[in-house]
């Protein structure tokens, strides 16, 4: 339905006229392909989503999974499952977390900070993907949603990480790198009735002597 609305209203502002209303349906089985375009690059469109935190981008990713896997039509259900099979296959058991939404837009997603560092680690030591998913993260103070974080510290630049946030919730998970070479994961999360912009600056501290060490 939103891509339907934002393409109705693009072509409207090339004065394309539009009749009738945007509703949800089904391909058929013998409709034609009228066009086709070849989307940018899987690690592009990872890093767009992750320096701007972009929730649509997260979500149509978790349903083209389930598309991968031949699902039809391709929902968003579906495509959590590939998810937790994904993390099943890393270690983690179903039972000792909740993974409801891609996007993180939802009280209903339960991660420890453990269990997050952890994953961090092992995506880590995956050679075929870990370079692409540390350039996709915001870095302190240069871009994404750290651009105006940790800037004019010893954490400017070595930080990758990426930003959480829901009311009464604020998470900072991502690495921090050494001179020496060395790489730590790190992962950061508050949850109570106190200030989050408290919370966001003493990850920003947290963060910074990681660095420092």
């Amino acid at each position: 339905m939103w891509s339907g609305y934002n393409f109705i209203e693009f072509l409207r502002q090339r004065g394309i006229s539009v009749s009738g209303e945007v509703k949800a349906g089904a391909a058929p089985a013998d409709g034609a392909a009228l066009a086709g375009v070849d989307s940018e690059p899987l690690g592009r469109i990872v890093t767009d989503m992750n320096k701007w935190s972009n929730n649509y981008v997260a979500e149509m990713l978790v349903k083209n999974l389930a598309a991968f896997e031949g699902d039809r039509p391709a929902t968003m259900t579906k495509g959590m499952e590939r998810v937790r099979d994904f993390m099943e296959k890393l270690g983690f058991k179903r039972a000792d977390y909740e993974f409801i939404n891609a996007a993180g837009f939802t009280r209903k997603n339960r991660f420890s900070a453990e269990q997050l560092g952890r994953y961090l680690e092992i995506i880590r030591s995956d050679f075929s993907t870990f370079p692409e998913y540390l350039a996709s993260l915001p870095i302190a103070g240069v871009d994404g949603t750290l651009r105006n974080r940790m800037k004019d510290t010893k954490a400017t630049k070595w930080v990758r990480a990426k930003t959480g946030l829901l009311n009464g919730t604020v998470g900072l998970a991502g690495y921090a790198g050494r001179a020496n070479g060395e790489i730590v994961s790190f992962a950061f999360m508050y949850n109570g009735p106190g200030r989050e912009d408290k919370a966001r600056a003493l990850f920003d501290r947290l963060a910074a002597l990681i660095v420092e060490e």
